[in-house]
C-alpha cells in the first residue's frame, strides 16, 4: 500500500454569538479546524484532524 495524495482542508466554523473563554481576553467569533485525508493506491483513505493554535 503507498500513499497517492494527502488531502487538507481548512475548516472554518462562524460562532455566534462569539465564544468568551475565560482564558482569551478576546471573544472568538469562529473556530478554525484542520481535517487531512491520505488516500492510498488500494482505495483506502485515512482521516486526521487537527486545529490552528491560538496565539
Amino acid at each position: 500500500m503507498k500513499i497517492t495524495d494527502i488531502t487538507p482542508d481548512r475548516l472554518r466554523l462562524p460562532l455566534d454569538p462569539p465564544l468568551h473563554a475565560a482564558w482569551d481576553p478576546e471573544p472568538r467569533p469562529h473556530f478554525d479546524a484542520t481535517v487531512v485525508r491520505v488516500h492510498t493506491d488500494e482505495g483506502v483513505t485515512g482521516i486526521g484532524s487537527g486545529r490552528v493554535r491560538w496565539l
